[in-house]
């Protein structure tokens, strides 16, 4: 993979660091072209549960560097993520970095505090991917205060047979399924606990 890195960094120059489609556009080619690189097919299912219109949170357990790239190149829609401080994405952290994601300790950072800057990136990225660390990191209450607050639609997605990815001579076969929106209708009188604990039956 190493010998395709300067390709990766030199088509950089040609995408405009202000031309946010471009750069969504271009992020999801790239991302495109990794997986077929390292051998994985994906599928994305239930995308029919991703609704039509912007400007929802979606979120996920994450067990394997190459997830956020495996949804970079199957969602259907323009994204911004939200990643743990710690998170590794080879080949592609520029490349998120160029659509706008954050990288923050997920364990105390607060959606409340940082509210207007995550509606201003949602209103220029279209929607935020929040990716929590499978290996230890959990996200804090004010991620679901914050989807209260603002009213936001909860889209939970779960990554089956992603583990593996990257066990050398291996051909990988991954499906990313969008499960059952969680929309603030149906939430907004439940306490932060029975959020929480609607959310993961959902993932689970």
């Amino acid at each position: 993979m190493i010998i395709y890195y300067p390709s990766f960094m030199l088509s950089l120059l040609h995408v405009r660091k202000d031309d946010i489609e471009l750069n969504q556009y271009t992020a999801k080619v790239i991302a495109t072209i990794l997986l077929r690189l390292i051998k994985v097919k994906a599928e994305m299912t239930h995308k029919n549960h991703i609704p039509l219109e912007d400007g929802h949170v979606f979120i996920a357990r994450s067990s394997n560097d190459y997830e956020a790239a495996l949804v970079l190149a199957q969602i259907p829609v323009d994204i911004s993520f939200i990643f743990g401080m710690e998170t590794r994405l080879p080949y592609m952290k520029i490349w998120f970095k160029r659509i706008q994601s954050q990288f923050v300790d997920l364990s105390n950072y607060s959606f409340v505090l940082h509210d207007d800057h995550l509606n201003q990136i949602i209103r220029s990225s279209k929607n935020l991917f929040v990716f929590i660390n499978d290996k230890g990191s959990n996200i804090n209450d004010s991620f679901f205060h914050y989807c209260q607050t603002h009213q936001k639609t909860i889209i939970p997605v779960v990554f089956e047979n992603s583990k593996n990815i990257m066990i050398k001579g291996n051909m990988h076969a991954v499906t990313i399924d969008v499960r059952l929106p969680l929309h603030h209708e149906e939430y907004r009188d439940n306490s932060i606990d029975e959020l929480k604990q609607e959310l993961q039956s959902r993932m689970s």
